[in-house]
């Protein structure tokens, strides 16, 4: 279950596109969340056009998907991210969209897009600049992927009736800016969440997996940083420095750390590289089993061999906050066994969740301890500091919180004050809990030896 969390750390745009159906608050219609108050989103009356809009569609069983998308100034696709699961090589594809207008869905496609190059590895590839104008009459403009073909010279096309009934049950009359109802029942109403260590405590005698593929290139810019998914074999970081990767295979118990500026080298920090670690085939099902932090022990042992890294952990006294419960207590949602998360047009999402779902200014957790939220809560993107837990709240709750995964766009930004979105420190108070300037010690990742990764 700790696989959904690493999942929302990923540095693509996908929050983005999570946001796109639109108005209500998850949190006022799931009976496991806290009632808080969320705005609907608004439209900014300094934006060019509706932001609000962009809805990614996936049929089952076909080969490739769009995933991210982000938007410019006048166009409404500047860039999506293209994803194969099954293939290693697409030799050719066309992106389709959708205007939603009040007739129903205009259909449009790209012209042909044939890649340079096949797909990386890890099947992804982004297209960029299609002209897809912004429309004043349309409401939404729903994205797919149109057509792909291999290099086996399968040809695949979507079902555009199949794109037109997700619409209609997504967003349209009853159901436009809605969610699915949630059970109003609990199954097992007294039984609690997992345990409060979950995810954070290695695997006693955790048998070592193999990767069949490891793979490091020099980037020229960066990219959309890691990649990660939880129904994979692999994970790739995409135009990235390598201490992203030491700090995902190290990082530390409590959930965060830094590396020991003193002892790392500068190409560490500055070099970017696309890699991608495979696994190999007779171990995918175990990795598939495996939680987090094993997942994140099995890269490190990678690293030793790849980069013959050697790291140890030393805590340092660095400006901190704590996070503490407020006066007049916590206001936290217990959870139970049988909760879920609405997700809009899709089925309701169980277990271990802490993610963006239909917000990207709203973070919803499901089954979350502390020390998933002082990760969450930590870094320059989030509070701004190192968050240490200081609450003495050891079980694993349900709640909604407005923070986002990364600092928003100005425009998008100007969006969430329009539409009154509050902050942090404020969702924290309802909440019942607080963030206290304070010092305290930091793990930090000490590298005492590392080599330049052999490129091919």
């Amino acid at each position: 279950m700790a696989k959904h969390l690493d999942r929302t750390l990923s540095f693509s745009l996908v929050w983005i596109a999570a946001w796109a159906v639109g108005a209500g608050s998850l949190a006022a219609q799931n009976p496991g969340v806290p009632q808080m108050t969320i705005p609907s989103p608004v439209q900014s009356v300094r934006a060019p056009h509706p932001i609000p809009g962009m809805i990614p569609t996936r049929q089952d069983g076909f080969p490739a998907e769009v995933a991210p998308m982000t938007q410019g100034s006048s166009n409404w696709l500047e860039m999506v991210q293209i994803y194969s699961r099954t293939h290693a090589e697409i030799t050719s594809m066309r992106v389709g969209w959708a205007y939603a207008l009040p007739s129903g869905l205009e259909f449009h496609q790209s012209d042909p897009i044939k890649p340079p190059f096949g797909l990386e590895p890890s099947g992804a590839y982004p297209v960029k600049n299609l002209d897809a104008p912004a429309r004043a009459d349309a409401r939404d403009l729903v994205v797919f992927m149109e057509q792909v073909t291999f290099a086996d010279k399968s040809a695949h096309n979507y079902d555009h009736a199949k794109v037109e009934a997700f619409y209609k049950n997504c967003c349209t009359g009853a159901n436009a800016g809605r969610v699915p109802p949630i059970p109003q029942g609990r199954q097992q109403p007294e039984m609690p969440g997992g345990a409060l260590d979950r995810g954070m405590v290695l695997t006693h005698g955790l048998k070592p997996i193999t990767f069949d593929v490891v793979s490091f290139r020099r980037a020229d810019k960066p990219g959309r940083g890691r990649e990660f998914p939880d129904d994979g074999d692999f994970i790739a970081y995409h135009g990235s420095p390598i201490e992203g990767l030491i700090m995902f295979a190290h990082i530390a118990p409590k959930g965060y750390a830094s590396i020991d500026n003193a002892s790392e080298p500068d190409w560490v920090r500055t070099e970017l590289y696309e890699f991608i670690a495979k696994v190999a085939p007779e171990d995918l099902p175990t990795w598939k089993q495996m939680t987090l932090t094993d997942k994140r022990a099995m890269v490190g042992r990678m690293l030793e061999t790849t980069l013959k890294l050697k790291v140890h952990q030393q805590p340092d006294p660095q400006p901190v906050y704590e996070l503490v419960v407020a006066k007049g207590g916590s206001k936290l949602m217990d959870y139970h066994a049988g909760d879920t998360l609405p997700v809009a047009g899709q089925a309701p999402v169980a277990g271990h969740v802490m993610g963006w779902w239909g917000s990207p200014f709203y973070m919803n957790a499901q089954d979350a301890t502390m020390a998933d939220l002082v990760n969450m809560l930590s870094g320059p993107d989030r509070s701004g500091r190192v968050v240490l837990d200081k609450t003495g709240l050891d079980g694993t709750y349900n709640f909604v919180l407005p923070l986002t995964p990364r600092p928003l766009p100005a425009q998008i930004q100007q969006i969430a004050d329009d539409a009154g979105v509050p902050s942090l420190q404020t969702g924290l108070k309802q909440l019942g809990l607080a963030l206290v300037p304070a010092k305290g010690p930091v793990d930090q990742i000490v590298i005492d030896h590392i080599e330049r990764p052999d490129t091919n």
